[in-house]
């Protein structure tokens, strides 16, 4: 018997793209590559099968695999049809925080991330904030109180500042699984003061354009805020708990 002939292939197992898929993958291409806008016209159902030449359930299956992704909306009405869609960056961190909660990620892993990730954000918009997120930052640690959403939307904003995507984007992922968690730490008015007075330090450090200088204290922030979730027992606790959901 010769080598090739002991080779076996399984077919049962090689799995062809069905056409439907195809399609899709080749719309998302259409819609990033022609740096589509969310509101603009996509093209129709009946667009799509006369260029491509596939079935009308073929087609409808692509754009329903579009729609779940959140790439194109469909419109009824005057002016309605097909258009893209606006993606929804909260869908992406409700996928990973069920990913999260089943690998049994704590809260100590999620400090570690941060560390790493928003020191290096706080560098980042010393180096490319502009004026008009330079003023955006400073407001906001103009105002007593600083309530708990304003606590969390400080760090958001941090990352737009960065002028890096794959910065604004990871740190809004980790920033919204932090803010689940967060109101089970109990934190009283002392502790959102200090908060306030972390943010006001990392903020004065962008404004000096002190990059170093806003790494640290950003680190200093959630190293403090990480004391404080050790000190109240929950650093090996999940990230999510059952009352996020």
């Amino acid at each position: 018997m010769s080598a090739d002939a002991s080779i076996r292939f399984d077919t049962t197992r090689t799995k062809v793209p069905k056409a439907s898929s195809i399609l899709a993958d080749e719309l998302r291409t259409t819609i990033v590559r022609g740096k589509l806008r969310p509101g603009d016209p996509f093209l129709s159902e009946g667009e799509l099968i006369e260029k491509h030449g596939l079935s009308r359930a073929t087609v409808r299956e692509a754009l329903r695999l579009l729609e779940s992704d959140g790439l194109i909306v469909s419109r009824r009405g005057p002016g309605g049809g097909l258009r893209v869609g606006r993606l929804d960056l909260q869908s992406t961190v409700r996928t990973i925080a069920m990913h999260l909660a089943r690998s049994e990620a704590t809260l100590g892993d999620m400090f570690t991330f941060r560390r790493l990730i928003e020191s290096e954000s706080a560098r980042l918009a010393a180096e490319n904030a502009t004026d008009e997120q330079r003023a955006l930052l400073e407001a906001s640690v103009a105002d007593d109180p600083h309530p708990l959403p304003q606590v969390i939307d400080f760090h958001d904003l941090i990352a737009e500042c960065t002028g890096n995507e794959f910065f604004r984007v990871v740190q809004k992922v980790v920033v919204s699984l932090a803010s689940w968690h967060t109101p089970d730490e109990g934190l009283d008015e002392h502790d959102l003061v200090f908060a306030r007075a972390a943010h006001a330090k990392v903020v004065r450090m962008i404004l000096e354009r002190d990059g170093d200088g806003a790494a640290r204290a950003m680190d200093r922030h959630l190293e403090a805020f990480k004391s404080l979730v050790v000190e109240r027992g929950n650093i090996d606790k999940p990230v999510i708990r059952a009352s996020a959901w």
